[in-house]
């Protein structure tokens, strides 16, 4: 076992390579007709839920108001320095989106209009080092047709026809939102993921998936709760059995993809297929959590990581890759990583991109100090800078 574990500052001067990289935390979040009249006490609880998380680049459906923007500002990003577009009042509910303004800056924002509600286009740019050139990041958010009739599926498909032909040319965006799909062979989906799609857009879990289905219970979104709430935005229920939230990148942006960081936040992969997420008691949130996110919306909010840089600092990350095994041990004071290569020299980063441990593997299964760590997200690389797994520190 390795026990020289070296500690790394990333300095420009030094390590401008490291300083060039930036992890990239996207989620979105159907935030269930957020209103001034419809909060129901439900900031709080989207407080403790998105400060768990911690996106960089946060999407919200079912946006009914601009009060959202003073509320999540102030109250619910209260770890960062977050700035929030410009509301846009369109028919039935609404997009929005917040962003970290140490990251990025937001460029231009565009609506495109569907028979039922607008698509949004918000465009960024990554704040770079000096003589680096920025990376732009292009993100859709959606809210296709509810309902699994021929009709909504129809009309999900022109919706999706819509934003196909308002699509950048930006080499990385992304598409997320509630596309309200009973599964992978929708038009609206093919749309996006087929192969003979014009631009195509990449699943992070594949296109083999279904809805209804203990196997695959892991990826679903909704619903939280088992009926719908009146004390809790109203919503519906049924139980978690739809995979309707989803985060499809382009072939681009996939390639800079953290393979094992698409998660569904709370879904702790139990066949919940007619029950809430807060009964049977969770396994991967406390029950207080569960509970936060059974009442703030129907919807579970669904994040992944991107590493963003300049050329220079490229990487090629592919979803297929075997990637490493990371249990975190008792008290958070160190990892095991199992799928090591003996040899190879792997790196820490935080999610800023910044390098924060770096240890040269010796086997196969190795255990290392993360006591000097604080909590946050970590993900582990190698040198070729392909992605080995990401972790989350709490103490």
């Amino acid at each position: 076992m390795n026990m020289l574990l070296a500690f790394a500052v990333v300095l420009v001067t030094s390590a401008v390579h490291l300083a060039a990289l930036d992890t990239i935390r996207v989620c979105t979040y159907n935030v269930l007709r957020f209103s001034v009249d419809n909060e129901d006490g439900r900031t709080a609880r989207f407080a403790r839920i998105l400060d768990s998380i911690r996106p960089h680049i946060l999407a919200c459906q079912e946006v009914d108001d601009a009060s959202i923007i003073p509320r999540f500002v102030n109250d619910v990003f209260t770890w960062g320095s977050y700035a929030a577009a410009v509301y846009n009042d369109g028919p039935d509910t609404d997009n929005m989106v917040f962003y970290d303004q140490t990251i990025f800056r937001l460029l231009d924002q565009r609506v495109f209009a569907t028979e039922l509600r607008n698509i949004a286009e918000y465009t960024f740019e990554r704040r770079a080092e000096s003589g680096e050139q920025p990376d732009t990041l292009v993100v859709y958010s959606v809210h296709l047709k509810a309902s699994d009739a021929s009709s909504d599926v129809q009309q999900r498909a022109r919706e999706m026809n819509v934003l196909r032909a308002n699509l950048t040319s930006h080499r990385y965006a992304v598409v997320v939102g509630d596309y309200n799909i009973y599964g992978p062979t929708e038009p609206a989906y093919r749309a996006l993921v087929a192969p003979s799609s014009g631009r195509r857009f990449v699943d992070p879990v594949g296109t083999s998936w279904g809805r209804n289905d203990s196997r695959q219970a892991n990826i679903y979104s909704q619903a939280s709760r088992t009926d719908g709430d009146g004390a809790c935005g109203g919503g519906v229920g049924g139980g978690l059995d739809d995979r309707f939230d989803l985060i499809l990148p382009s072939e681009e942006l996939a390639e800079r993809l953290l393979p094992t960081s698409y998660s569904v936040f709370g879904n702790d992969g139990q066949a919940r297929l007619n029950a809430s997420v807060a009964v049977p008691p969770n396994t991967r949130v406390s029950a207080s959590l569960a509970e936060d996110l059974r009442c703030a919306s129907d919807h579970l909010p669904v994040y992944c990581d991107f590493v963003l840089g300049s050329p220079t600092a490229s990487v090629r990350f592919s979803p297929s890759m075997t990637t490493l095994s990371i249990t975190v041990g008792k008290g958070a004071s160190a990892i095991t990583v199992r799928g090591l290569t003996a040899g190879t020299s792997y790196t820490v980063y935080d999610t800023t991109g910044r390098a924060v441990l770096r240890v040269t593997a010796e086997g196969p299964v190795e255990t290392w100090d993360v006591s000097r760590l604080p909590s946050g997200r970590y993900s582990i690389a190698d040198t070729a800078g392909r992605s080995g797994g990401s972790f989350g520190l709490a103490r």
